[in-house]
C-alpha cells in the first residue's frame, strides 16, 4: 500500500503528516496490509462502542493526505493497538520565549470514559521554569 499524494498544508494535513511519521518511524509501512486484515479480522463482533471500518475505507483513511483528530486517535488506539498517546507541542512567541505542553491520553473502549484523560506537563518545562523564578 502507498501514500497517493503528500500531506496538504493543512492543520488536518499536519496530522496526516503525523500519522504517516509514526508509520515510517516504526517501520510498519510494509506492514499495512496485514494491520488492515487484523484490524477488519478483530472488529468482526458486535461491539457497540468500536465502529467497524471496511477494508477499503480503512485503506482510505491510512492512505489520505488530510485527516481529522477522530480519525488520527481512531488509527492510533485501534489500528495501531495502542494503549496510550502523549501529545506534546512546542509554543513560540514573538519573544522568544517557548513553553511545552503534554496531554496523555489513555485507550478506552467504554465510550462513557472517553473522557478519562491524564494532563501533565512536560518535565523540561517545569526545570526550565523553576530556574527562571530563581
Amino acid at each position: 500500500m502507498k501514500f497517493k499524494s503528500k500531506p496538504t498544508n493543512t492543520p488536518q494535513g499536519a496530522l496526516a503528516k503525523l500519522w504517516r511519521n509514526v508509520i515510517k518511524d516504526n517501520h510498519i509501512e510494509h506492514n499495512l496490509s496485514y494491520l488492515i486484515t487484523r484490524y477488519v479480522t478483530k472488529n468482526v463482533s458486535n461491539s457497540k462502542n468500536l465502529r467497524r471500518k471496511t477494508r477499503s475505507t480503512l485503506e482510505v483513511d491510512i492512505t489520505a493526505n488530510e485527516m481529522t483528530w477522530k480519525k488520527f486517535a481512531h488509527l492510533v488506539f485501534h489500528y495501531l493497538s495502542a494503549v496510550r498517546m502523549d501529545v506534546t507541542i512546542k509554543l513560540t512567541y514573538a519573544n522568544g520565549h517557548t513553553s511545552m505542553h503534554t496531554v496523555g491520553i489513555k485507550s478506552t473502549d467504554n465510550e462513557a470514559e472517553a473522557d478519562n484523560l491524564d494532563i501533565t506537563e512536560d518535565l523540561d518545562v517545569q526545570q526550565k521554569r523553576d530556574k527562571e523564578r530563581t
